[in-house]
């Protein structure tokens, strides 16, 4: 192999990507994705343990959209949450917020002003998970 192919496939190996000879043309990446790798692998054993709320990927789909609003401090109406086409359509999530009440990571609160309107809020169950989500980050981050 000549010198500058072994440079070019040293910088990708420290950096990015790595040619595998033995992986039959797959790109196998190393540093850049361990980390997500093993951020993987830890969100999976959440999801996996007994104690772990039972949520389909819509469901943590939902809530992970809900909450980056929340995040932002910006309220949510159930009609907001619905229009969330990117999801799933308007009766899935729909049907998928009810499901997310009902296991209780999710409250519904009428507006004080006019009750027709309802706001989307998360309760400590939600606070819980996401802390535990938190965790798997920083623990794959250190390397």
């Amino acid at each position: 192999m000549p010198t500058l192919e072994r440079q070019r496939l040293k910088k990708y190996r420290d950096n990015v990507i790595v040619r595998d000879p033995h992986n039959f043309g797959f790109l196998s990446t190393m540093k850049s994705s361990a980390a997500y790798l093993r951020y993987l692998n830890l969100t999976k054993s959440i999801e996996l343990s007994p104690a772990a709320p039972s949520l389909d990927l819509i469901e943590r789909e939902v809530l992970s959209a809900l909450a980056l609003r929340w995040n932002k401090e910006q309220p949510i109406l159930i009609a907001d949450a619905i229009s969330l086409k990117k999801i799933a359509s308007q009766a899935t999530l729909h049907g998928r917020l009810k499901q997310l009440k009902k296991k209780g990571f999710v409250k519904i609160v009428p507006d004080s002003s006019d009750g027709r309107r309802k706001y989307i809020q998360p309760t400590q169950k939600t606070c819980n998970y996401f802390d535990q989500l938190a965790k798997c980050v920083v623990k794959a981050a250190r390397v």
